[in-house]
């Protein structure tokens, strides 16, 4: 039987009921990061593309526009020779070949009287005044030069001629250039074809360092959960992945071992006695109610003995408490040997795993305090069998025990009480079996007796 195993076994079932899933968030965390970084560098390829875009269109608009204003010279000066020539025909000409530009919508020479309009291919005379727009009427009154006005999807131009031997005029041009959001998009369908490649291999790339990032967090993560689960039987692989991650890890390493020590120490101040290396009277109190529980459930009979040590106080008075340590030390040894030669274990674990637990094939030995200890026996089918096993534990007390130069000696008085017939709780059954200890040792010590009422009439106890 092993008592303390199904109680970490049941604590173990409650930390698994509160722990929290460990399956979800690791991966979750991945791609909340990964769903960060994406958004970034989406936000960041998309705000890149928008002012690279931008900045080409206005490139763009502002060499059409130097371009326009080169035209407009160019052709404004042929156009003025010619008719300084009065070669009309090639002046249709070079206005022709000025309105077949894609860029060019209008173009149209009118002279200083508004009596004919040159617009390519022929000539219009007229002898009223042409109607015009109010723009070249004020463009004729200047003075001569090249004047330039901006439109929104485009340019406008005046060429002014005067004095060309009574042919002073105006050309009129037009330039009508793309609307610029359709500019600007037809540049982003551009840019997209190279970053949106760019943006997947950085995702991809992205992906796999965040793997790489995540799998010593995860396996952390894992440890943390243990931790809180009440595990710490387990090892915290070094990280090599970087310097950051192997301090980490270590660090969380020797967080656990720390851990596990100061449990175990909990464990040994909570259950264990300092000095024998055996369990106090604390932990027999606690461990009775179950092992009582599983006797009656078994109807099995069960033995308490009550041990005190005889001329201990002597030993400690003669030879100092150093000599007394030994002894209780060396007594717990012996009692431990006697009751382990039956096929009984009663060392201390606190994993509870294996055989290292308090309880193991029915038998318990305590520490109860002072020169004072105790053995539970369980599952007897004769109670009597008790006597056989307390006279091998005064024969093994008896003998001489021998500190530095020094020898000492010592016995024992042990009293006996039985499960269920003297009692069934701890308590009761650590009563009787110490007055049954009085009376052995009122009949000359170094002796066992088994409770009996009679015993309980003379009222000798400690207890």
């Amino acid at each position: 039987m092993s008592l303390f195993r199904n109680d970490r076994q049941g604590q173990a079932q409650v930390n698994a009921a509160v722990k929290p899933s460990s399956t979800s968030q690791p991966m979750g965390l991945k791609f909340q990061i990964l769903g960060i970084f994406v958004v970034s560098v989406v936000a960041m390829l998309l705000s890149v593309s928008i002012i690279a875009s931008y900045l080409q269109v206005n490139e763009k608009r502002r060499i059409q526009d130097i371009n326009a204003r080169d035209i407009v010279f160019n052709h404004g000066r042929e156009v003025e020779y010619r008719i300084r020539q009065y070669d009309f025909s090639r002046a249709n000409q070079s206005l022709q070949r000025l309105i077949d530009r894609p860029d060019v919508a209008e173009a149209y020479f009118v002279d200083e009287k508004l009596g004919y309009k040159l617009h390519g291919g022929e000539t219009y005379a007229r002898k009223g005044r042409l109607s015009v727009e109010p723009a070249i009427v004020l463009a004729l009154s200047g003075e001569s030069g090249v004047k330039f006005f901006e439109t929104p999807n485009g340019l406008t131009a005046f060429f002014v001629t005067k004095d060309l031997r009574g042919l002073s005029g105006v050309m009129h041009v037009t330039f009508q250039f793309d609307a610029f959001w359709q500019v600007f998009f037809n540049v982003m369908q551009v840019e997209a074809s190279i970053m949106i490649p760019i943006g997947l291999f950085a995702c991809l790339l992205a992906s796999l360092l965040i793997s790489r990032l995540l799998t010593p967090l995860k396996g952390l993560n894992n440890a943390a959960l243990k931790v809180a689960s009440g595990d710490l039987s387990f090892e915290i692989e070094r990280e090599t992945s970087s310097a950051e991650f192997s301090d980490l890890s270590s660090n969380f390493g020797t967080m656990v071992e720390r851990l596990r020590k100061s449990t175990d120490r909990i464990n040994e101040l909570a259950y264990i006695d300092s000095t024998t290396r055996l369990p106090h009277r604390a932990c027999l109190m606690t461990l009775s109610d179950q092992v009582l529980q599983e006797m009656d459930q078994l109807s099995g009979q069960g033995v308490l003995m009550f041990l005190d040590l005889d001329g201990f106080k002597q030993v400690n008075d003669t030879l100092g408490h150093e000599a007394g340590d030994f002894v209780l030390q060396e007594s717990a040894v012996r009692m431990s040997n006697t009751l382990r030669s039956t096929d009984q274990l009663f060392r201390f674990s606190s994993t509870g795993e294996g055989g290292d637990d308090f309880i193991e094939n029915g038998h318990l030995l305590a520490r109860l305090g002072g020169d004072e200890f105790s053995v539970l026996l369980t599952s007897m089918e004769d109670y009597r069998e008790a006597g056989n096993v307390a006279e091998r534990l005064i024969s093994a007390l008896t003998e001489p025990f021998y500190f530095d130069d020094s020898e000492a000696q010592i016995g024992v008085s042990i009293g006996v009480s039985v499960f269920p017939r003297d009692g069934t709780d701890m308590k009761t059954l650590l009563r009787k079996a110490d007055i049954a200890m009085y009376d052995a040792k009122a009949r000359g010590k170094g002796c066992y007796r088994f409770y009996n009422e009679f015993m309980a009439l003379g009222g000798n106890t400690k207890t």
